[in-house]
């Protein structure tokens, strides 16, 4: 993760170590996967302000948008956590 420039995902502890180490984040549903595990997909980027793709319908807009560090959006984020903590 560390030496990455981009992160792909759909959930887990390391999309939020994405967050921490300002990488890009691309969040992916799949038809693949069950209803509720899109659905838990979706809620967790909703939770971080972020949006989730389908990875059947990426474009290059999509990932032209979503290739870049959100640093605002990813400081909030980080200090709500240590407000929590």
């Amino acid at each position: 993760m560390q030496h990455s420039e981009l992160v792909l995902g759909h959930k887990s502890s390391a999309l939020e170590q994405a967050i921490v180490d300002y990488k890009p984040l691309l969040i992916f549903k799949d038809q693949g996967f069950s209803n509720l595990k899109n659905k838990l997909i979706k809620s967790f980027a909703s939770s971080y302000r972020l949006n989730s793709i389908w990875t059947n319908q990426l474009t290059k807009t999509d990932f032209e948008k979503n290739n870049q560090v959100k640093k605002d959006l990813y400081k909030d984020i980080i200090n709500k956590k240590n407000k929590d903590e």
